[in-house]
């Protein structure tokens, strides 16, 4: 496989790959955690701590691959009754308040970042930068609005609104 095309494999399925190491993760930390509390009665408190920022992390790859693939739920039942072009005003009207939305969060996850890393905040128990973990919100929401981009046009391109 050249470059040019592991590139473009890593672009199309980064939400995948990332989702699959996270939960791995999340899953190995879960069952070593159960292990170390209830055989050796001590437990592995920075499991659960990682467990916590990587779900956010999860949350949020999950939420891109699902706009990507246009696999959100949705009740649809007034929406299929309107005319073509009100189906297409309402289309993007939806994922402009989607856009507005994670941009907002974006921004917002951005300024968390740089007061915690001015105020050098650190986890409890891991004692490491919290920012490391926060900065999951802005990546992770930019992301979104990449994949909303995507998809809108995608969507817009074929008349499939």
């Amino acid at each position: 496989m050249n470059s040019g095309k592991a590139i473009r494999f890593l672009f199309w399925n980064l939400e995948e790959i990332l989702c699959c190491v996270l939960l791995g993760l999340m899953s190995v930390f879960s069952f070593l955690n159960v292990l170390s509390r209830y055989v050796m009665h001590f437990p592995i408190n920075f499991a659960d701590e990682l467990n916590i920022y990587f779900f956010v992390w999860l949350t949020l790859l999950g939420s891109a691959l699902a706009f990507r693939n246009g696999s959100h739920m949705c009740i649809s039942i007034l929406y299929d009754r309107f005319p073509n072009f009100l189906r297409k005003i309402v289309y993007l009207f939806v994922h402009t308040v989607i856009i507005v939305f994670f941009a907002a969060l974006c921004y917002y996850g951005v300024l968390e970042v740089q007061d915690e890393m001015v105020l050098n905040a650190v986890t409890e128990v891991m004692q490491i930068p919290l920012w490391y973990f926060t900065i999951g919100a802005p990546i992770g929401s930019a992301w979104i609005v990449l994949r909303v981009f995507q998809k809108s046009f995608s969507d817009l391109k074929q008349g499939k609104y």
